[in-house]
């Protein structure tokens, strides 16, 4: 039996927009659950318009 393991990309807003700045620091928690990354692109709210980066958390969707 071969498994296969998947990378997708996950810089990105909800509506599937890249990224129009970096991503930088990633990490990947001991357990795979998560990946946290920091950028200066607003992911999460037009009102975040300074370029200080923000540190950003995404779950892996395998885990529940």
């Amino acid at each position: 039996t071969q498994t296969t393991d998947a990378l997708s990309l996950i810089s990105k807003q909800s509506n599937g927009t890249l990224a129009s700045n970096d991503s930088n620091s990633a990490s990947i928690s001991a357990d795979g659950r998560y990946v946290s990354f920091e950028s200066a692109f607003n992911f999460d709210s037009i009102d975040d318009v300074n370029t200080v980066n923000d540190i950003y958390r995404a779950h892996n969707s395998t885990y529940q």
